[in-house]
């Protein structure tokens, strides 16, 4: 009974934090999510919710370095108590990106799309790191993916165009393009 209310205690404070960071409060997150760590230390989810939320204040913070190492850390904790969060590897390859440390968002947007194949953002993540470090078939390849799992995101076949503009294969980008804007109409702007 004192375990079960206990476990409760944490999975409410852990709810308030979600609630806090996602109303747009990550500072009073922060301290719901470091509260709930305290009550169960091995809570993955908690570290998760903590990393993400340095990682939005960062955001708003100009991409603060000092925070963004905060969510790396977090987020490294969350991965490692619960290694299948797919969510919390994404968010790791997002701090890794604000890091500019392509190599190491990589390997975490790799981690996504091998727990959640089915996972279209860990597809567009995985690719525009490829785009970036220039490996622009690979990336058409991961993005490909994202759409197979997401085939009516305007947004995916775009990015999908981008990488295949980039692969040389000017026709089928042309293809991509055209479907993006047959999906979402306003997206005509954009070229």
């Amino acid at each position: 009974l004192v375990l079960e209310k206990y476990r409760k205690n944490v999975l409410a404070v852990y709810n308030i934090g979600l609630g806090q960071m996602n109303q747009g409060r990550p500072e009073e997150a922060i301290a719901s999510f470091e509260k709930a760590i305290k009550l169960e230390p091995s809570y993955g989810e908690a570290h998760f919710g903590l990393g993400s939320s340095f990682y939005d204040l960062a955001q708003r913070a100009g991409g603060k370095r000092s925070l963004l190492t905060q969510a790396e850390t977090a987020l490294k904790k969350a991965v490692k108590l619960a290694p299948n969060l797919f969510p919390a590897h994404n968010a790791l390859g997002n701090v890794y990106i604000a890091l500019q440390d392509a190599e190491k968002a990589q390997l975490a947007y790799e981690r996504v799309v091998e727990i959640n194949p089915a996972a279209p953002e860990g597809h567009a993540n995985l690719g525009r790191v490829l785009l970036a470090r220039g490996n622009a078939g690979a990336a058409a390849k991961s993005i490909g993916k994202g759409v197979a799992v997401a085939p009516t995101n305007p947004h995916l076949h775009h990015e999908l165009g981008i990488a295949l503009k980039a692969a040389g294969k000017d026709r089928d980008a042309k293809r991509c393009f055209l479907t993006a804007v047959r999906l979402q109409p306003d997206m005509a702007q954009s070229f």
